[in-house]
């Protein structure tokens, strides 16, 4: 846990993942103690809002994963609600070690693929070349801004169209399909 936040602080965004367990939370209420605990010790990067803490009461049995806004894109409740039932049955059996494991390395896991997509939508944004995403049913998902110029469509047109719809050679487009569904992700290049 240490060494992740260690290099959370060498980013620019430096968000922080602190886990904290307290034998009681006395007459608190958990929203208001954790809410407490979360602003008093400052987690994140107070610009980015960006902290997350994962905090655990053992005489209540309560377990909760307050997000900065800034990351409640990444991490909504609905996602932590899941990583917390992913580590109910540790914490249930008493196992607090895995269970709030467990927890961290979902948290963590998710921080690093919202950082990888960030990256990944930046790179596709700004190329000159085509890219364009499809579903296993040949429907557009995403399409950068080589592709809607290409095209002449706009944004909300294309992503109502169909690979079928804009590519000509419909055999080679049903023979790469089937390679898609078979093995996984084509990268065509034609130049």
């Amino acid at each position: 846990i240490i060494n992740t936040n260690l290099n959370y602080e060498k980013t620019d965004e430096r968000p922080q993942v602190v886990v904290v367990t307290v034998p009681d939370m006395g007459n608190n209420y958990p929203e208001a103690f954790a809410v407490e605990l979360f602003d008093e010790w400052k987690i994140g990067n107070r610009e980015l809002d960006n902290g997350v803490l994962i905090f655990l009461s053992l005489e209540e049995r309560d377990i909760r994963i307050d997000v900065g806004y800034g990351l409640e894109g990444a991490i909504p409740d609905g996602v932590t609600g899941s990583i917390i039932d992913r580590s109910l049955s540790h914490l249930s059996a008493g196992d607090y070690d895995s269970g709030l494991f467990q927890m961290f390395y979902d948290v963590t896991e998710r921080k690093i693929a919202e950082e990888e997509l960030r990256k990944y939508k930046l790179l596709s944004k700004k190329a000159s070349d085509i890219i364009i995403f499809v579903n296993l049913d040949g429907k557009i998902i995403e399409a950068n801004e080589a592709a809607i110029k290409t095209y002449g469509y706009t944004r909300e047109e294309l992503l109502t169209k169909s690979i079928y719809n804009i590519r000509g050679e419909i055999n080679i487009v049903k023979e790469q399909m089937l390679k898609v569904k078979e093995e996984g992700v084509l990268l065509e290049t034609i130049h």
